[in-house]
């Protein structure tokens, strides 16, 4: 598996209690990589939901099957073409949710969702820092089980993940599915596995990390040729900027 390193920001306004037996507890979903879909120009958000809803629970799964078309690549076409040119929710002017100019705003996504699925208030989405006062082993046993809780009910997380270089961002940022998560280790880290629409599989190893902008971070050097054929490496930082996952009931 391909290794991604990466910070993570999620939601704060969950109201979950954490439970210590979570930060011991792995979870996995089973994944079928041949109903994987693989994204179109610009569209790894609505990508990674229709695979979040593809690999999840027998409601998000019997909410694709429903979707005209007899195979998957046919109800994944459907979803762009319809729920993907509804008015976006987070852009003026009218402009539809999925563009394969622009693709998609990562706010739109629960909307996008919530449609798919033809039911409110069964996903939510945030941008969330960590914590006022939270020390680290609070941090990542709180996202940990923001990550296992939504997993455990059949819901894989889409996540939005941005690159980072010297407190700035390069880029809009690329969605996928999380599909698993392992326990808490001791230095305050754990395991994703990850569904990509482009590489399909990953798997990322993140802890929390003693910097004010990447709590919870790992560092990735990139290494470039330039045009003067020295090759340099920096140093390059990735994180969840946003999540979408189940609303917990707990």
């Amino acid at each position: 598996m391909q290794s991604i390193l990466l910070a993570l920001c999620l939601p704060a306004f969950l109201s979950i209690t954490t439970h210590a037996e979570f930060a011991h507890r792995p979870f996995y979903l089973s994944v079928d990589k041949s109903k994987v879909i693989h994204q179109e120009a610009r569209a790894c958000i609505p990508t990674s939901i229709f695979n979040s809803f593809v690999l999840g629970n027998a409601k998000l799964q019997q909410a694709v099957t429903s979707l005209p078309g007899t195979i998957l690549e046919d109800k994944y076409h459907y979803v762009l073409a319809s729920i993907g040119q509804k008015p976006s929710e987070t852009q003026a002017n009218g402009k539809p949710r999925y563009s394969p100019d622009v693709g998609m705003d990562f706010d739109d996504a629960p909307y996008f969702a919530a449609d798919l699925l033809n039911e409110t208030n069964y996903f939510t989405l945030d941008h969330a820092a960590p914590r006022a006062h939270e020390s680290a082993r609070e941090y990542a046993v709180r996202i940990h089980d923001e990550f296992f809780l939504s997993l455990e009910s059949g819901v894989p997380p889409v996540i939005l993940i941005m690159a980072n270089e010297d407190g700035k961002d390069i880029n809009f940022g690329h969605a996928v599915t999380v599909t698993g998560v392992s326990q808490v280790s001791e230095d305050n880290g754990f395991t994703l596995e990850l569904v990509d629409p482009i590489d399909l599989e990953h798997e990322l190893n993140v802890k929390v990390l003693d910097d004010a902008n990447f709590r919870m971070a790992q560092v990735r050097f990139v290494q470039e040729q330039s045009s003067d054929g020295i090759v340099r490496e920096h140093k390059q930082i990735l994180r969840i900027k946003a999540i979408m996952a189940r609303l917990s009931e707990k």
